[in-house]
């Protein structure tokens, strides 16, 4: 696929196009977030220095594509399920981690206000944890935890 004269091949494993239109529409860059399982979709919003922020959870085989440079792995130090990556104006990744305690978790909704950002996680299954607390998800999946990253 060719979007704004960036040819992005999947290969064998499943992709998912990051992009970045200008307000006319012109494409500014276009790059993927390429995996060796299949990709579920992900929430976006507006980066505060321009760029985008996204999240969802992760797979085997993860990188994080840009559009200026080497693709960069998934930093999963903190543990986690859930992922939250930011790529700048550019198209280059700035980064791309896990968030602690998502045994089994993804990102929900993201929102910005100025350059504060919340993410609402959703949350399955009896193993995750904040700050070391388990917490119980009842139902099937639980949009329990919200997190507040400021600028």
């Amino acid at each position: 696929m060719t979007v704004g004269g960036s040819t992005l091949d999947a290969g064998e494993g499943a992709d998912t196009l990051v992009a970045q239109r200008s307000a006319t529409g012109t494409v500014r860059w276009a790059t993927s977030v390429s995996a060796s399982a299949a990709l579920d979709g992900s929430e976006a919003v507006a980066a505060s220095d321009g760029g985008i922020l996204f999240g969802s959870q992760s797979v085997p085989g993860i990188l994080f594509g840009s559009a200026r440079g080497p693709a960069i792995p998934l930093d999963d130090t903190d543990g986690g399920t859930g992922w939250l990556a930011h790529y700048g104006p550019d198209g280059a990744p700035r980064f791309a981690r896990t968030i602690a305690g998502t045994a089994n978790g993804r990102v929900g909704e993201i929102a910005r206000t100025g350059s504060r950002v919340y993410v609402d996680v959703a949350l399955r299954g009896p193993a995750n944890t904040i700050n070391g607390t388990p917490i119980t998800v009842a139902a099937k999946d639980a949009s329990v935890w919200a997190l507040d990253l400021a600028g």
